[in-house]
């Protein structure tokens, strides 16, 4: 089977899949429940996803090919639906929050007013078009862009970090553990970001440190979010939850900016374009596993895509194209969901590998 990305792409991948749901809005939603101790709930989860990580790099070494394949021959079809079932629905709640995201980002930041209906088919476009693209051409965008992107966090970081008070951070561990575990579980959705490992397992070319090259570059990307978080608490403290757009709002929290020419829009130009292609990787994951549920007769890229764009914009449809309604969907329904699927699933996964292999020893031994 020919291999579609390069270990560096497979590494960009996942950094993008890390930083592109977690910089406009989760610092505010989350600082409204954790306070000043948010980065608290973004160190936990990360800890956590770093475990299942390793667990799906583990799984690509013991399959070596995509993980729906492996269990369409060694379990059948029926059994690759049950497990692809959840990881659609889950890919797709992550792409209608980008959807939700985007569109306010637009809205409040770029536009005075964007109508909905014309945004949501600019959405939908954008769904089929990145969705549809095969991995490689993912993984060469994403190289394209990545000094793009690279450029605009170290210029909203940057222009932010000198009017961060550290002190706002403190009292540190203000939060209680029960308090915590609730924060992490109810905003689950926008972590897993391991789950991008369904796409990419079999179809990384691997070479001696590609694991480590992965797990570098999710290391890396977790620290840049831990970093936002951070100067963004240290620059709003109480006030944070009433910035919505973490990314974009510290950067104009220095009022200097104005007289050095407002700098700040390139970060509102090109962040962005971390979300759209980090809503590419989605799709494209999500539709692989809609692809997985299709008869053989019917499974092409454009039915799947065309599939997993109608379960997103039914999500967008239901939430009433409302962030608040949207956000209740996610954190109140949503969250149980993808706990479920992100992290009880590649433990099943996990434990399927391990009995087939028992199986397959037994009949040597026999």
């Amino acid at each position: 089977m020919q291999k579609q990305i390069s270990e560096r792409q497979a590494g960009l991948i996942m950094m993008v899949a890390v930083l592109a749901n977690k910089l406009l809005m989760l610092p505010s939603l989350i600082s409204f429940e954790a306070k000043n101790n948010a980065y608290l709930v973004f160190f936990a989860t990360f800890l956590i996803d770093f475990l299942f990580i390793m667990l799906f790099l583990y799984l690509n070494d013991k399959i070596k090919m995509p993980i729906f394949e492996f269990l369409k021959q060694k379990f059948g079809k029926a059994v690759a639906i049950i497990i692809a079932l959840p990881v659609i629905l889950t890919f797709a709640l992550k792409c209608v929050d980008i959807f939700g995201e985007c569109y306010l980002f637009f809205d409040q930041v770029m536009y005075v007013q964007v109508d909905q209906i014309v945004f949501m088919a600019c959405f939908v476009i954008m769904i089929l078009y990145l969705g549809s693209r095969a991995l490689r051409t993912l993984g060469r965008s994403i190289e394209l862009l990545f000094f793009i992107f690279v450029t605009s966090l170290f210029l909203s970081l940057y222009l932010s970090i000198g009017s961060a008070n550290w002190s706002n951070i403190l009292p540190f561990f203000s939060i209680t553990p029960n308090s915590l575990f609730l924060t992490m579980f109810a905003h689950n959705v926008w972590f897993g970001d391991f789950l991008v490992l369904f796409l990419l397992c079999g179809n990384i070319k691997m070479e001696k440190h590609t694991n480590r090259r992965i797990l570098i570059d999710y290391v890396v990307a977790d620290a840049i979010v831990l970093l936002t978080v951070v100067i963004f608490t240290c620059v709003f403290n109480n006030t944070a939850p009433m910035h919505k757009m973490a990314i974009i709002n510290i950067t104009e929290y220095t009022p200097r900016l104005t007289s050095e020419g407002r700098i700040n829009w390139l970060i509102d130009l090109i962040f962005p374009l971390v979300c759209i292609i980090g809503l590419g990787i989605y799709a494209n994951a999500g539709s692989k596993a809609v692809e997985t549920c299709l008869p053989k007769k019917v499974s092409t890229n454009l039915i799947a895509i065309t599939i997993f764009t109608g379960i997103v914009l039914a999500l967008a449809i239901i939430s009433n194209t409302s962030y608040p309604n949207l956000y209740q969907m996610l954190t109140k329904y949503g969250s149980y969901f993808s706990f479920a699927t992100q992290y009880i699933l590649p433990i099943i996964l996990v434990l399927l590998c391990q009995k087939k292999e028992k199986v397959y020893d037994k009949k040597v031994a026999i």
